[in-house]
């Protein structure tokens, strides 16, 4: 008589089955197919499986064959931060299923691009638009880097931007929006930091009204930083 063993935890098939269960010596006598003349071990059973179907396990459960969800070897991705003992498992990190079952809640088989957070009401991975600009966009560039800019987009000269580089003179284009500014102490204010930045933040103020008086959008802006951090 045939059997299948299996695991005893999960009650999935192992391989190499079916085996031939051990007669009884004094149950020989019985008929070949009577199932009391074999001896049937310990997680085993005599029920035949069903025919394997890619993407499941067989498992006997409660006396039963069960096809199970099998992901095992597959690479998956976090939607939530997961913290198992003291490792914490962080969002779009990348896991191997090593477990038969269900895939858990918190995690995806599609692949995260480089700016992109879980949705979980569209249930998928979506660009976050500040995620981008904070990882593409550098936040500062030196104070060289914004006048060889200034000068290559010729907002300012190139003796503008070398006297600019080795006094800290104001070129014109720069006086006439520090020009605009509402009070004498944010005019002087503003000529102070010109002459002793080391670092321009993409945030200053300064760079917004820069901005604003060449008609350059926020997108024009980070284009820029982006172009004078590679100088």
């Amino acid at each position: 008589m045939d059997i299948w063993t299996y695991v005893p935890e999960t009650g999935e098939l192992l391989p190499g089955n079916p085996r031939r269960a051990q007669e009884i010596w004094n149950r020989r006598h019985l008929p070949v197919g009577d199932p009391k003349r074999w001896a049937v071990p310990a997680h085993a059973t005599a029920i035949a499986p069903p025919v394997p179907q890619d993407g499941f396990a067989r498992c006997f459960i409660d006396g039963a064959w069960t096809e199970v969800e099998d992901h095992r070897g597959k690479t998956v991705y976090r939607t939530s931060e997961r913290k198992d003992g003291g490792v914490t498992s962080l969002v779009g990190e990348e896991a191997v299923v090593t477990e038969i079952g269900p895939l858990p809640d918190d995690v995806t088989a599609d692949k995260p691009g480089p700016h992109d957070r879980w949705n979980p009401q569209a249930a998928s991975w979506v660009e976050d638009a500040a995620l981008k600009r904070a990882a593409t966009v550098p936040d500062r560039i030196r104070s060289r880097q914004l006048l060889i800019g200034l000068m290559t987009e010729s907002v300012i000269t190139e003796s503008e931007a070398i006297e600019a580089a080795r006094t800290g003179a104001v070129p014109a284009a720069i006086q006439a929006v520090f020009d605009k500014l509402p009070s004498a102490g944010e005019r002087a204010a503003a000529a102070i930091t010109w002459a002793k930045m080391s670092v321009v933040e993409r945030d200053h103020p300064l760079v917004d009204a820069l901005a604003a008086a060449n008609g350059m959008s926020e997108a024009d802006v980070d284009a820029f930083f982006q172009a004078c951090a590679k100088i």
